[in-house]
């Protein structure tokens, strides 16, 4: 896989970060967003872009963006009832273009 592949992957996915967290908000740095598995079929992490665009696409689908804080109290117990989240999610990856 080329290296302007493996660019243009994480330049699709900041762009599905740049809303922010679905959570709170927060879209101060992209960096502080993160992809979170909203169920239990996570097949690979989406920080490795060695993957088809479809793969990535699915996975993506699978997920949520939230900020560090919100991500550290899903995972801790503090907040729950992500699901009606995740919909939006997959309804903004859908409308994206992947540009290949």
């Amino acid at each position: 896989m080329s290296e302007s592949t493996i660019i243009k992957k994480g330049v699709f996915l900041d762009s599905i970060k740049v809303k922010g967290c679905d959570i709170c908000g927060y879209n101060g740095c992209l960096a502080a967003l993160h992809f979170h598995h909203t169920r239990d079929d996570k097949s690979f992490d989406l920080s490795r872009r060695k993957c088809s665009w479809e793969r990535l696409r699915i996975e993506v689908e699978k997920c949520i963006v939230v900020c560090a804080n919100c991500h550290t109290e899903i995972h801790n117990g503090l907040i729950d009832g992500i699901d009606s989240v995740q919909r939006v999610r997959i309804r903004d990856v859908n409308q994206l273009r992947l540009g290949i």
